[in-house]
Parts: structure tokens; sequence; C-alpha cells
């Protein structure tokens, strides 16, 4: 059976190429290389890239770079802003991305408070609420548009 970690974060040391949003608490990289000595040091076989939102917002480039990189080791779930007026757009393209297998809902309570406007509810499904730290909320989801991935992460990397 193989082993699959269902949220790594993977990013590059800050620099003026592609610069933090925000600060870390870790590591100062958790590159891709980095990311598959680490899986290969403790016997994980592939794993689901969330981009890092405290560093790189809703830009999943790095993480979408690591999986170019090794396709056959990484996914990416992509942080979406659901009160962002283009939402419908942003699913849309993200279902066409290839490695792209989920979104996670930033959901900040000075934007909404209901994270599931009928204009969106046939894009995606909630599957998990926690709060990630004080004032934020965010919430995991499958893709169900385009893609229908409703299958097991050993499916979502053509493995039993």
């Amino acid at each position: 059976m193989a082993v699959i970690d269902v949220q790594v974060h993977a990013y590059e040391r800050n620099h003026p190429g592609r610069p933090w949003a925000g600060q870390l608490h870790g590591p100062a990289s958790a590159t891709g290389g980095e990311m598959v000595a680490a899986m290969d040091a403790v016997g994980v076989d592939a794993a689901i890239i969330v981009s890092t939102f405290n560093l790189y917002r809703y830009d999943p480039s790095y993480a979408l770079e690591v999986y170019a990189k090794y396709p056959e080791r990484f996914r990416v779930v992509k942080p979406i802003d659901p009160a962002d007026p283009a939402v419908d757009d942003v699913l849309a393209d993200w279902a066409k991305t290839e490695g792209a297998v989920g979104v996670r809902l930033m959901l900040r309570e000075e934007q909404i408070s209901d994270p599931t406007p009928s204009r969106t509810q046939a894009s995606w499904t909630p599957t998990s609420d926690f709060t990630s730290r004080p004032g934020e909320q965010a919430a995991g989801c499958i893709m169900t548009t385009s893609r229908r991935i409703r299958a097991s992460c050993g499916q979502l990397f053509n493995r039993p």
C-alpha cells in the first residue's frame, strides 16, 4: 500500500524573485527536492502540496513548479478566496490545471460568514473545517467539477 501524506507545504527561501507575503514559523525552506528527500527518509511515496498561503497568498506557482519537476510524487491544492467576485473563473481555471486536485478555502471573518454561496456550491464540496490561526478559518475541499475527484489518494497517483 502506498503511503501518501495529504498535506505538505513546499516553499523556497524568501528572495526577490518570489518574495514572501508573510512570515513563517519553520525551516527557512522546504523546496521540492528537500521534500522528496524528507519523504524518502521516512517512507512516504507521494504527497499533496497545499500551497503555502502565509507565504504566497493565492499564488500556487511554486507548488506547481514542484509538481512539474516531480509529477509522480506530488499533487497540488491551491488556496482560493470564496469572496472573490471571480471565484467561479478561478475554480474553472484551476480544474483544468495539470496536477490540481483541490482547493483550500480561505475564509476570513472580515469577508464572509457563509462559505457556501449558491453560485459556487456546484464547484466545490467542503470536506472539513478547522481554525488555522486566530481570525482565519480554512476548509479543505475536493473539486467535483471537470475532474470528478472522489477517489482515494492512491487513485490520485494511480496507485493501489
